[in-house]
């Protein structure tokens, strides 16, 4: 009977489920035109849950019935209650009721996150991330390229991910996504850094369903724990919704696409449990194509500050972030000739590009990118605030 047991959890079903989904439903960022924004996303949250509802059953059908989630009930339960959170808090949001909106839409995270599908991830210790800085015709040092500090608040404006006066640290995965978030600016007046964590990170994903695709792929485990990172991804997806509406105007004072983001922001910032922990949030960069990335790395990550201080810098990030001095494409190219750039022909894949010109695709290592990351590689990184140094 054991042994009965173990072939049908064994069974490779999952390839199966993926045939059944229809993956055009997981399309972000969603585009928006000018149509009231609370009824814009009211009915991006009632299509995918219609459509979740309506497929389940056919979805799952090849799922063997010793791998299947404890309640299927549940699922739909949670993926129902959060989508009816996002637009009830934005209608109160709309509605000037700021303190109800967020009340609303922490209680239904809270009900969902830590429930038998969490959809929290762990980033391993010394993950490598980097950050940039424009010129300012000067030098910068380490804490230069940290989160703002907080004697300077008034610097912080809002953004997607960002909540005017409170500060927190930005990173992306690869110098291209720092590049780009920096709308193009001339690479050879930015300055980066490299930074990697020193403990674990508890994280939120807000990313593409192919991008799932790819990590499920990846991963040498069974087809029920490939169904488990499915089904986080599914019930969490009305908050990826609320969290990647295309905005056409920047320049607005007030942005409706960035309600949720910031929203969630603030639930991480204020989250506290003795149990549970979460670090930050990992979102697509809306500045990239994606259609035209090949294996690099193009997520940015946010951290926000877990205390507050008169001045310098908030003391968790600092313990768990490592930071190397910056560089810069030019402070590289006149210590090491470029005439001579096999010095910079080490690691990465052979596969890994970029299309940055139509129909030019190039390999990643062999670009300014790819250089920079060798050198940045070659960094020491240590805390922010050295022992004794003023905060």
């Amino acid at each position: 009977m054991i042994d009965q047991k173990i072939n049908l959890v064994e069974q490779p079903y999952f390839n199966q489920i993926l045939q059944s989904i229809d993956k055009s439903e997981f399309t972000i960022p969603k585009e928006y035109n000018s149509e009231y924004f609370p009824e814009f996303i009211a009915k991006q949250l009632e299509k995918y849950v219609k459509y979740y509802e309506e497929n389940r059953s056919f979805i799952f059908k090849s799922v063997p019935p010793l791998t299947e989630p404890h309640n299927w009930a549940n699922m739909l339960e949670s993926i129902k209650n959060l989508a009816k959170a996002i637009k009830e808090s934005v209608d109160l949001y709309f509605n000037g009721d700021i303190f109800r909106a967020t009340q609303v839409f922490n209680n239904s995270l809270n009900s969902i996150l830590f429930r038998e599908f969490s959809p929290i991830y762990d980033v391993p210790k010394n993950t490598v991330f980097y950050r940039s800085r424009r010129d300012e015709k000067r030098s910068f040092d380490r804490g230069d390229m940290f989160h703002v500090k907080f004697e300077e608040r008034n610097k912080i404006s809002t953004n997607r991910y960002s909540i005017p006066g409170f500060p927190a640290l930005y990173l992306g995965e690869t110098t291209y996504v720092c590049w780009e978030e920096s709308d193009r600016y001339r690479l050879r007046d930015l300055w980066f850094s490299r930074i990697e964590n020193k403990e674990i990170l508890r994280v939120i994903k807000i990313q593409r369903f192919e991008d799932l695709l790819d990590e499920i792929e990846k991963m040498d485990r069974a087809d029920h724990d490939k169904l488990s990172h499915l089904c986080k991804y599914l019930i969490i997806y009305p908050l990826i919704i609320g969290c990647t509406v295309k905005v056409k105007d920047q320049r607005n004072n007030f942005t409706p696409q960035y309600i949720i983001p910031q929203l969630l922001l603030q639930y991480i910032a204020t989250f506290k449990d003795a149990g549970e922990r979460i670090d930050g949030i990992m979102y697509l960069s809306s500045q990239v194509d994606y259609s035209k990335i090949n294996g690099v790395k193009c997520y940015n990550y946010v951290f926000p500050v877990k205390t507050s201080l008169k001045k310098g810098f908030c003391d968790q990030l600092s313990k768990t972030f490592h930071i190397s001095e910056p560089t810069s494409l030019e402070i590289e190219e006149i210590i090491h000739n470029p005439k001579y750039p096999e010095a910079f022909m080490q690691g990465g894949s052979s596969t890994d590009s970029i299309e940055l010109s139509n129909g030019i695709r190039s390999i990643y290592a062999n670009m300014s990118f790819g250089r920079l990351e060798q050198s940045l590689a070659m960094k020491q990184v240590t805390v922010v605030v050295e022992p004794g140094e003023m905060v």
